[in-house]
């Protein structure tokens, strides 16, 4: 598993991907939005694990960084 992915401090759950955007944009974070089965949008980091939620599919891909591609959620 990726040493930067922390599933405690990685992850929120938002209503809508605007929501998220505009979450993630506010706090310049990058990371990625994700559509869950049961319709919940998730937002978590770029060093998401791609298949930690199997029911989950990216849907956005968030670039909100100013400076440096090391900004992230974590």
């Amino acid at each position: 598993m990726n040493e930067g992915w922390n599933v405690d401090s990685c992850v929120q759950e938002f209503s809508s991907v605007e929501v998220a955007t505009e979450f993630f944009c506010a706090k310049k974070y990058d990371g990625h939005i994700l559509k869950r089965e049961n319709g919940v949008y998730t937002g978590v980091c770029l060093e998401y694990p791609d298949g930690f939620y199997p029911d989950a599919k990216i849907i956005k891909t968030l670039n909100c960084s100013s400076s440096s591609k090391n900004t992230s959620c974590c």
